[in-house]
């Protein structure tokens, strides 16, 4: 059977962009979610990569149809984003608001400018987060 990445429609907040690739690489679709959120709140990078696979990345119930032109996945975006403002998911409002505490906690701690502190800077909890994030690759891996 041919592994591709797909949009989830099971595993899904707003596009399934997460659930794809959680299910893509084997790992949990959180764990990609909490990758985002830090891509996100530290270089905007994040929201800008979750939008470009959105819109090229096929939702998994359209998998198999060469709607390849520009014109229609962006109608399909559209779709996915009117149906998510009409029933939005429930999930979404606690990822945004764990997204808000993080963010928040960062910035609140960097602001006080404590001395024992020096060292918390977005370089450290990123350096944090890719060797967390790829100890749970290469622990899946080895896993089977």
């Amino acid at each position: 059977m041919e592994h591709k990445l797909i949009r989830s429609r099971d595993d899904s907040i707003l596009a399934g962009v997460c659930g794809g690739l959680g299910q893509y690489l084997g790992i949990d679709s959180n764990l990609v979610r909490v990758f985002f959120v830090f891509l996100s709140i530290f270089s905007g990078l994040g929201t800008l990569i979750y939008f470009l696979l959105w819109i090229l990345v096929p939702r998994e119930d359209q998998a198999g149809y060469p709607n390849g032109s520009v014109s229609n996945r962006l109608h399909q975006v559209r779709d996915d984003f009117l149906d998510f403002t009409h029933n939005p998911n429930p999930k979404a409002a606690t990822w945004v608001g764990i997204a808000m505490v993080a963010a928040g906690a960062i910035f609140l701690l960097q602001a006080l400018n404590l001395p024992f502190l020096h060292w918390l800077n977005s370089g450290v909890i990123w350096a944090a987060a890719l060797i967390f994030g790829g100890g749970m690759l290469v622990y899946r891996a080895l896993k089977g």
